[in-house]
């Protein structure tokens, strides 16, 4: 297992969180520790999950709920962005989630890294990135 390259962008407020090749809950749970580590992580920042160079994911529909519920690293107000191809499999899975997520934070879904970077700057009009 892999843990996910983290990229904090401290000026635009935006923590990109990148997956790679095959991942599965483990991958979620020991990246969600080693994020909190990292040096200039807030978790007050826009969190960008990158699910573009996922080649196969392994979550089951309880541990795609268990995630979905689990008390968030960031806080709530903090808007999540996930990236996932459209029509992939990810991408059937992060509709899970932000259904399963409703309520409990702001979930975006995008297509790539640049819509991710339009949806930051539509919801912070005063962003930079």
């Amino acid at each position: 297992m892999s843990l996910p390259a983290v990229t904090i962008e401290a000026n635009a407020g935006i923590v990109v969180i990148r997956f790679a090749g095959d991942i599965d809950l483990q991958t979620f749970v020991a990246g969600r520790e080693a994020l909190q580590k990292e040096p200039g992580w807030s978790s007050r920042y826009v969190h960008v999950f990158d699910f573009s160079a996922v080649t196969d994911i392994d979550l089951s529909k309880d541990a795609i709920e268990a995630l979905a519920t689990a008390p968030p690293v960031f806080d709530k107000s903090a808007p999540q962005i996930l990236v996932v191809r459209d029509g992939s499999f990810e991408f059937a899975i992060a509709r899970a989630f932000a259904a399963l997520a409703r309520g409990r934070r702001s979930v975006h879904i995008v297509g790539s890294l640049d819509e991710a970077r339009a949806v930051v700057r539509a919801l912070r009009p005063s962003s930079t990135s």
